[in-house]
């Protein structure tokens, strides 16, 4: 398995892997289609002991009440993904800085890169722009304010298809 985390910021989060489909876009983002799924919040506990004797006949003790069943993004629970918030704005000024800060890293580790990245991620950002309101935005597990802030939008065919945009520089995929 293939696990892709933050290269920038203090926690260098876990924000993917390839246990999901992956496409690349234009050269300068992933795109990860991720599912609505449900999620079984009951702790079923086996200890191989008898029913407690207070239980009726043909009963079930579970020793806790019911937690219930919550609908989750598999992505965001798997890789605890937290969602966070911008207006269009502070999002360009995050933006920015960002892509200022990888350009550093990739003049430092892959100089021939830097160019194609400038290119691509100035016009990719244009349809950020564009479709901005569509959008919600993550972070890694951490929020750490100088990692990535992927961002993510429904399907319009399936209402249980979300996809999550992440920069293609921004990531390092380490195999375990």
């Amino acid at each position: 398995m293939k696990i892709f985390k933050d290269i920038l910021g203090y926690y260098k989060d876990e924000l993917f892997s390839d246990a999901f489909p992956i496409k690349e876009v234009s050269d300068i983002v992933y795109e990860v289609t991720t599912k609505i799924v449900s999620r079984d919040l009951n702790v079923k506990v086996d200890i191989g002991a008898n029913d407690s004797e207070e239980v009726e006949e043909g009963g079930e003790d579970t020793g806790v009440a019911d937690a219930g069943v919550v609908k989750v993004n598999n992505l965001v629970d798997s890789h605890r993904l937290q969602v966070t918030n911008f207006d269009k704005k502070g999002y360009l000024t995050y933006l920015k800085g960002y892509m200022k800060e990888i350009e550093v890293y990739l003049a430092e580790n892959n100089p021939d890169r830097v160019a194609a990245f400038k290119k691509g991620a100035q016009e990719y950002a244009k349809t950020i722009v564009g479709n901005f309101d569509k959008y919600t935005f993550y972070q890694g597990e951490n929020l750490d304010a100088e990692g990535m802030v992927a961002l993510s939008y429904f399907s319009e065919e399936d209402p249980n298809v979300q996809y999550f945009i992440f920069w293609k520089d921004g990531v390092r995929g380490e195999k375990y």
